[in-house]
């Protein structure tokens, strides 16, 4: 049995292809689909052009893979590697040498035909899981209140499906029959729905308890070793962690009252790892709209075979659904709790897992104290950690630097970065401070105005609570530690009057330059005789103008870090500044080679996650 289903699923794949890709320049072949990869490289070329089921003829070139340039960034190698990537490539050039048609591209086809163009890519997106500009604006507002995933395809619009269709046939054909040929049009279904994990799984499933003796626990361990057997990537898959942690816990709870309360309770820790947050409302707004969507799924469905006669009725219901979701998104509010451990996620759910096996019945409160529990935890866990950190933000051709003290006592910012194209503040800053566990700033410190150290303030200040910003101040104390601004040299270089900030954390002594030039460095080192740093924030990005060497022996840093965009114009950090570090013996951390940067420190020392790239293989190496 285990082999048809091997070979029904490869099938599948092979059925719900989107492009067949051949490598000229090499011989690597390879398959890529929507939702899985067979084969080898996963490649990003200009594929506006290219239509579903398009065979090409594709010469690449072979990349290392992308790495998370920051904490709470999205992590894009991991959502290769979910899809099946083993490598990653870059196009050259790209010829379109025939066409499959495709079983999606005929239900998208047969969509258009029978619903009018106002509601097509509603009906696409509720039926077929298609994306759209048409339902951007309802899938922001879904994601804002973290119930996007109740409008996607999942378990539960096949086990809708599955009861509509076996209603639909015991009036035709015995029981037996029935389900025969309600598994077929389900199978036909997943096919439609390409590579879609929860689609499969649902299949599956239903294909394993119709056709075997397994009961539903034994059915969902081998459906769970046959995905990661197919790839064992799949494991950074969040569509797989989702639906095979949900449906595990379904299954425990079969038999119990508050079902809903108990698949809250296994979901919410997977939101708070990938999310960082809670979002109290989007308990209740789940629930109602998991109930809508009971209704919604199996109406557009069958308005599709009736050819659109139901189409007035059912935009009624989507405008009443998104009116509801536009009113209640302007009254989100979440809890930041920080990305939880994953050691911490493991003992959660064996202690779950344990208290539903065992005291399903009798102790219904003590499984239901978890939530309180949980929730504490999550919130506290980050305002009792006794050390703190300092964080260089890769945030390209600029500046932007965390300090939080020991128990969250002040969470700071030195500089926000800022990019012409890209909004550092909603891309980098504020998924990485949700992913420390921080739900404000106390203070935001300019150096300067330059745009590569304060672009990004507004967008910052518009979509995150900060308290201050300081672009003067001679001394800021954060209970036992302090920060003092050195520098009060006028020039008219504005560069040259950046603040340079000089703190004390752990054993460690640290100094933020700014942009200042040599010509400032001559001035602090006569007005400060006897300053040193053992950190040092390189200045300028590593420009040939600063960093002099009589700077360097007078302060005697032993860490430099270098803030600089990756092959950026100005070729910075410049290599007489690299030459006079290493002459110094300082240990070199830049973002444009090794990404971002993190040191802890206590009340007594200060320790470096040595974060190192492997350029073959693109990976980060940590060692303490």
């Amino acid at each position: 049995m285990l082999v048809i289903l091997q070979l029904l699923f490869i099938l599948s794949l092979q059925a719900s292809q989107s492009y067949f890709l051949n490598r000229q320049e090499g011989e690597i072949s390879y398959l890529s689909t929507s939702g899985f990869l067979i084969g080898n490289v996963f490649y990003e070329a200009d594929t506006s052009q290219l239509k579903l089921g398009d065979v090409l003829s594709v010469s690449a070139e072979l990349k290392a893979s992308p790495i998370q340039r920051n904490p709470g960034s999205f992590d894009y190698w991991h959502f290769l590697k979910g899809k099946g990537a083993k490598y990653y490539a870059k196009a050259k050039e790209v010829e379109v040498i025939g066409h499959h048609t495709h079983l999606n591209e005929w239900a998208n086809q047969q969509i258009k035909k029978r619903i009018n163009s106002t509601l097509a890519p509603i009906y696409q997106y509720i039926l077929l899981g298609m994306k759209s500009e048409e339902v951007a604006s309802f899938q922001d507002k879904a994601k804002s209140l973290a119930i996007l995933h109740i409008f996607a395809i999942s378990g539960m619009h096949f086990g809708i499906l599955h009861n509509i269709l076996l209603y639909g046939l015991s009036y035709l054909v015995d029981e037996k029959k029935a389900n025969l040929l309600c598994l077929v049009l389900m199978g036909g279904y997943a096919l439609i729905l390409k590579g879609n994990v929860a689609a499969w799984r649902a299949y599956l499933m239903m294909l394993l308890k119709q056709l075997t003796p397994l009961n539903s626990m034994q059915c969902f361990g081998l459906i769970g070793c046959f995905f990661l057997w197919l790839n064992p990537q799949i494991i950074f898959n969040i569509s797989f962690i989702y639906s095979m942690s949900i449906y595990f816990i379904v299954i425990l709870t079969s038999a119990l009252r508050f079902k809903n309360v108990y698949i809250f309770l296994a979901s919410m820790l997977i939101s708070c790892y990938f999310q960082f947050e809670v979002y109290p409302l989007g308990l209740v707004m789940g629930l109602l709209f998991g109930l809508m969507m009971t209704y919604l799924f199996p109406l557009f469905l069958i308005d599709v075979f009736l050819g659109g006669y139901l189409s007035g009725f059912n935009l009624l219901l989507y405008q009443g659904l998104k009116t509801l979701l536009d009113a209640v998104s302007e009254y989100s509010w979440t809890i930041i709790v920080g990305q939880t451990s994953l050691l911490v996620i493991v003992i959660y759910y064996i202690g779950l897992v344990y208290m539903l096996y065992h005291y399903q019945f009798y102790h219904r409160k003590i499984v239901l104290g978890y939530l309180p529990l949980l929730c504490l935890s999550l919130w506290l866990y980050p305002k009792l950690n006794s050390y703190g950190k300092v964080v260089m933000l890769d945030v390209g051709q600029g500046d932007c630097f965390f300090i939080q003290f020991p128990f969250q006592k002040a969470n700071i910012l030195i500089d926000t970065g800022g990019l012409k194209y890209i909004d550092i503040a909603t891309s980098t800053i504020i998924p990485f401070l949700k992913s420390q566990g921080v739900s404000s700033l106390d203070a935001v410190y300019i150096s300067h105005q330059d745009y590569d150290h304060s672009g990004a303030l507004e967008s910052l200040q518009s979509n995150f609570n900060v308290d201050r910003v300081i672009t003067d101040f001679e001394v800021e104390r954060y209970g036992d530690f302090a920060l003092y601004q050195l520098n009060d040299y006028k020039s008219d270089n504005p560069n040259d009057s950046s603040q340079v900030i000089y703190t004390e954390l752990g054993d460690m002594r640290f100094l933020f330059c700014g942009d200042i030039s040599i010509e400032t460095e001559n001035y602090l080192m006569k007005k400060y005789p006897m300053l040193k740093a053992d950190v040092l924030k390189v200045a300028h990005h590593g420009s040939s103008s600063s960093t002099s060497s009589l700077f360097m022996s007078h302060i005697e840093p032993k860490v430099a870090l270098v803030s600089v965009g990756k092959n950026n114009f100005y070729k910075h950090p410049h290599q007489e500044v690299l030459e006079r570090l290493n002459a110094y013996g300082c240990q070199v951390l830049r973002t444009d080679t090794m990404g971002y940067q993190m040191l802890y420190f206590n009340s007594e020392k200060v320790w470096l996650v040595d974060k190192k790239v492997d350029e073959k293989t693109a990976e980060i190496k940590y060692n303490e």
